[in-house]
């Protein structure tokens, strides 16, 4: 975007409505994650030491990060740099789209359908997508124990 002679800007994704407290981007599937074996002989520690590890980096170079690329690199004025900011700031990751479940491209489907009826499009898709997400806690409250 740096070479882009036309004039742009940044915005959040709009609010789902006006009792929505504040602005929630949604990170894609592609998250980062990290994985403890089951032969670590201490998880309790590990688990520790990746914390502080995520929250060091967090505070060292989010900042950079963002002076980096909200404020000089890839956007053009003060209010998108606040923009960039905000948006990094309010990550959601959505369980849907991290594990595939049924509907997490509704919007892509759809429109590449040219179909604009989703009521009907997440009727068809509501008692597979809610079995994947019972199995996928159902995993989650297993291996948690």
């Amino acid at each position: 975007l740096r070479d882009m002679e036309n004039d742009y800007g940044v915005l959040p994704l709009p609010k789902y409505d006006e009792n929505q407290s504040g602005y929630l981007t949604n990170v894609s599937g592609a998250a980062t994650m990290i994985v403890i074996p089951v032969s670590v002989s201490n998880a309790e520690r590990t688990g520790n030491l990746i914390d502080a590890m995520a929250a060091a980096s967090y505070d060292m170079i989010s900042p950079s990060l963002f002076d980096v690329i909200a404020g000089t690199k890839n956007v053009r004025d003060s209010e998108s740099a606040e923009m960039v900011q905000l948006i990094v700031r309010n990550r959601v990751y959505d369980p849907v789209r991290m594990y595939g479940i049924e509907g997490n491209n509704f919007a892509d489907d759809l429109l590449a359908k040219k179909n604009a009826d989703v009521a009907s499009f997440f009727a068809k898709i509501e008692t597979k997508a809610q079995s994947s997400l019972d199995k996928l806690i159902t995993s989650f409250t297993e291996n948690n124990g």
